[in-house]
């Protein structure tokens, strides 16, 4: 009897950890407490430094695993520099972001997300065109493009 109750509460423990996910509460807290914004908008605050994150499977996800980042640093504020792909594997791409942290005095900085500043898809995979003329000018004829 007891040892089908403490195998009870271990499968209770491990259900809840897999369906919370890997953060904890105040993880996701402290993470959605940093704000993302412009650089005008924080030239008043104390510069913390140019974190980054390796790859995940969404903007979103390496978006939020940043400002995770931010906030075990005591930092408030993020803005995003760049976005950039990261190979899983051969057939597997998934995407980094960089930024700078942040942390403003009470009261100071933005208070809400500004979205409109955010990276998005197009910023880390350019169409075609893009890329092929950004290595036409770079000197790349070592790889045989012209």
């Amino acid at each position: 009897m007891k040892s089908s109750f403490i195998k009870s509460g271990i499968l209770f423990s491990v259900m809840a950890f897999v369906l919370n996910g890997c953060y904890t509460q105040e993880e996701i807290d402290a993470a959605n407490s940093v704000i993302s914004t412009t650089h005008e908008k924080v030239k008043d605050c104390y510069y913390m430094g140019k974190p980054w994150t390796t790859g995940y499977r969404s903007l979103d996800a390496a978006r939020f695993e940043l400002k995770l980042k931010i906030a075990n640093m005591g930092g408030t504020h993020l803005v995003e520099t760049n976005a950039y792909p990261y190979d899983f594997t051969d057939e597997e791409i998934g995407i980094g972001i960089a930024g700078e942290a942040y942390r403003c005095k009470v009261g100071d900085g933005p208070k809400e997300n500004s979205y409109k500043d955010m990276l998005t898809e197009q910023d880390i995979f350019p169409p075609m065109p893009a890329v092929r003329h950004r290595f036409r000018h770079n000197d790349c004829s070592i790889f045989g493009i012209d």
